[in-house]
């Protein structure tokens, strides 16, 4: 999945920027896909295991 260019934000700050993101999703619908390519924000959270 490519974003194109996107800002890094930590903490409500932006703290830079990627010219291009790609990320690999194993399990994600057609509809899911969309939502992402046109989502303003997208926020990535750290799971913990256990």
């Amino acid at each position: 999945l490519r974003l194109g260019r996107r800002g890094l934000v930590a903490d409500g700050d932006l703290i830079g920027t990627c010219d291009e993101l790609t990320l690999t999703i194993v399990e994600a619908s057609e509809g899911d896909i969309n939502v992402l390519q046109e989502a303003e924000n997208i926020t990535l959270v750290r799971v913990r295991k256990g």
